[in-house]
This record gives C-alpha cells, sequence and structure tokens, in this order.
C-alpha cells in the first residue's frame, strides 16, 4: 500500500480517532465522567463519526458508489476528538510523560495487534511471508491504519504542548500550518492540471498539516480562552429548561457550562447547519466535475464545522437523552477503535456485494458490532488497566 493511500477518505483504508473518548479519557475515566453527567455528547460525537467512516468503505455494497461517504467529516471529527479529550484530561490532572505513553499504548496496542493477527494475520496465513519487518510495520508502526500513522507522533506533539502550557496559542499554529499548507498548494506543480486525482491521491503533507490543525482546534476546544461573553436577546437566562421545537431559542444547560451551545442552541444548530451544507456542497460539486484539485476548500470547509458539530453534539444528547437512539449511540460511542479495526477487515474476508442492498450492509454492520463486543471485552479482561 502507498503512503497516498493511507491517507484515503472515501475509497481506501482511513483511519480515524478511534473513541479518543477512551484514549485520551480511559474507560474508567469515561465511567466517572458519565455517572457526573459531564461526556455524554463526546460519546455521540464519536459514535456518529464512527457511523460516518463505517458508511465511507461501503461501495461496492452500495447500487451508486457516491453513497458510500463522508469518511473526510468522520476522519476529522475523530482527530478533534483526540486533541479535545487529552487535553480535557490533562485539565484534571497532568502526567509524567511515561505514565501518559502508557496509556495511550495500552488504549490502542493490545486491541490493534489482537485484531490485526486474528482479520488478517491468521485468515491469510500471513505467517508463511510476514517478515520481522512485516510485523513492525502492520503492528506496531506505521500500520495500514491512518490514525495510528497520524496520531502516535501527535500524541508526542501534544504532550509537549500541554506541558508547556501553549493551549492558548493553538489557534496561532493553526494559523502558521495554514501558511505552511498555502505555500506548499501554491508551489505543488500545476496543481489545476492532476490528471486523475482524487481526495486520497492527494500528497500525504497537505493531510499530515490538516489533520494536526484539527487536532490543535480540539485541544484549543477544551483548554482555550473563547467564550461568549454575552448573550443573544433571543437566549434568556441560563436556567430555562429546553423545549423543542418551541424552545430552540432558549438555554440548553450542558453540565460543565463551557459551551457555546450552552448559551444559545439556536445559534450552534444555524452555524453548524451553514458549514456542514457547505462543506456537503462543496465535495458533491467536485464529485461531479471532478475537480478534486480544489481539496484545498474541503479541508478548510470540514475544518471550520468540527466544532460547531461539536457543540451540536451537546444539545443532542440533552434533547434526545433517554430513548433508544441514546443508547444506540453510546453504544457504538463505546466501541468506536474496535469498530474501526475490524469493520474493514471483515468486509475484506466476506462475500458481500450490492446484490441485497440494504439487508448486505445491515449484515455487515451487525457482524461488525459483534465482534467488536467481543474483542473489547477479550482485550478488558487481559490487559490490565
Amino acid at each position: 500500500m502507498t503512503n497516498s493511500a493511507l491517507f484515503a477518505h472515501d475509497s481506501d483504508r482511513i483511519g480515524w480517532g478511534a473513541a479518543e473518548v477512551s484514549s485520551g479519557w480511559e474507560r474508567d475515566e469515561i465511567v466517572r465522567e458519565r455517572e457526573r453527567g459531564k461526556l455524554e455528547f463526546a460519546v455521540w460525537y464519536s459514535a456518529v463519526a464512527a457511523l460516518l467512516v463505517f458508511n465511507s468503505h461501503l461501495e461496492r455494497l452500495y447500487p451508486r458508489t457516491w453513497l458510500a461517504g463522508d469518511g473526510l467529516l468522520g476522519n476529522s471529527m475523530f482527530f478533534f476528538l483526540s486533541g479535545w479529550g487529552i487535553a480535557k484530561s490533562w485539565r484534571q490532572a497532568s502526567r509524567p510523560f511515561l505514565d501518559y505513553a502508557r496509556r495511550r499504548f495500552v488504549r490502542i496496542y493490545p486491541t490493534l495487534i489482537f485484531t490485526v493477527l486474528l482479520l488478517e494475520w491468521l485468515p491469510g496465513r500471513a505467517w508463511h511471508e510476514w517478515t520481522f519487518a512485516t510485523y513492525v510495520g502492520q503492528l506496531l508502526y506505521p500500520t495500514n491504519f491512518t490514525y495510528v500513522r497520524v496520531i502516535i507522533p501527535g500524541y508526542v506533539l501534544l504532550y509537549l504542548w500541554l506541558r508547556l502550557h501553549l493551549v492558548r496559542w493553538s489557534l496561532a499554529a493553526i494559523g502558521g500550518m495554514a501558511i505552511w499548507y498555502v505555500l506548499l498548494y501554491a508551489t505543488w506543480g500545476d496543481w489545476r492540471t492532476q490528471a486523475g486525482l482524487t481526495l486520497g491521491s492527494v500528497p500525504n503533507e497537505f493531510h499530515l498539516l490538516y489533520y494536526y490543525s484539527v487536532i490543535a482546534l480540539g485541544a484549543y476546544a477544551a483548554g482555550g480562552r473563547m467564550r461568549l461573553k454575552s448573550l443573544p436577546q433571543n437566549c434568556p437566562r441560563e436556567g430555562d429548561s429546553p423545549i423543542f421545537p418551541r424552545g430552540l431559542g432558549r438555554i440548553v444547560t450542558v453540565p460543565d457550562g463551557s459551551g457555546i451551545s450552552s448559551k444559545c442552541p439556536v445559534l450552534t444548530l444555524l452555524v453548524t447547519g451553514g458549514t456542514v451544507g457547505a462543506y456537503l456542497g462543496a465535495k458533491f460539486w467536485m464529485a461531479l466535475t471532478q475537480h478534486w484539485h480544489f481539496f484545498a476548500v474541503l479541508h478548510l470547509l470540514c475544518l471550520v464545522s468540527l466544532w460547531p458539530l461539536f457543540e451540536t453534539a451537546r444539545i443532542g444528547a440533552i434533547a434526545l437523552s433517554g430513548g433508544l437512539i441514546e443508547k444506540a449511540l453510546v453504544l457504538i460511542g463505546g466501541l468506536t477503535l474496535e469498530i474501526y479495526l475490524t469493520h474493514e477487515l471483515l468486509l475484506g474476508l466476506l462475500p458481500l456485494s450490492a446484490k441485497y442492498f440494504p439487508l448486505e450492509i445491515g449484515f455487515l454492520f451487525a457482524i461488525t458490532l459483534g465482534v467488536s463486543y467481543l474483542i473489547q471485552r477479550f482485550i478488558s479482561r487481559c490487559v490490565p488497566k
């Protein structure tokens, strides 16, 4: 697999934040935070991102391949959650580097190694072909998963960023990476005539700068200083209960009280609809016209939609709490690392097609969910926290 393929979004193997709610906030911390009502929205955000990424690999199961999306948005949501989860955890308690690294390693690698051995190495009889270098590359680094390839160096950078108390400068860091991105874009050959260019074949440098910008934005969302200093007149003071749809303009009281959505949900929903709509519209136009050389526009529009989406998850977690949707999203959100690692490997093992659409999609999702749950239970019993 080429390096470019590792960064594909809608057709090749992609990675995502793999439940950074459980990478930055370990499982025992999740339980405690959920008991205090503070983390439900992050699990929702994680679950929606997982569904987007799962869907982005189903080209052969859809009668129209363009229905298999949106991997870029789902991927970006998880990298945002990576920055947010670790920065939020750091605000609770900073850790020495070795303890910090151990927690990251234990959260990712036992599940990754077991899953790859079970679903790729064993069915493919890879012991006849894999060399020592192959084992290292497949099971440790860089692996075939973009999330691991990007986030392992990102963990080190983010630790230094937090240790040096530079979170408030995250927007400046994003600006610096944006300048670097623009310079690369301007000097990247004759980008207007790149034949056969797709989002997955964009040079790695652009994806890396974009992903690290997303992580920095997530960290800023957790530990920066952006707040609404005043409320619009149509947003009553905190304490008014949200009544949907009549009360969309009222305050939604979020437990940690730090989100913009806790100031005025109708503003959050409007901004989210506008930014996500602009992103989807631009991507649809590029898919129709094959003008993928404007990929920088997609990166920009996706970046600016991530924080509003995150705030919208706060509203959804309150508005739809206690129902079947909440239970389903919490289940998926708690298995996102396992779902990510298993779903495409299972898709490669199962002889599925679009012949019985959409039954085969439902079958793959059910199998993925079941295998993911069993893997999580096995790893949780075998690996100490």
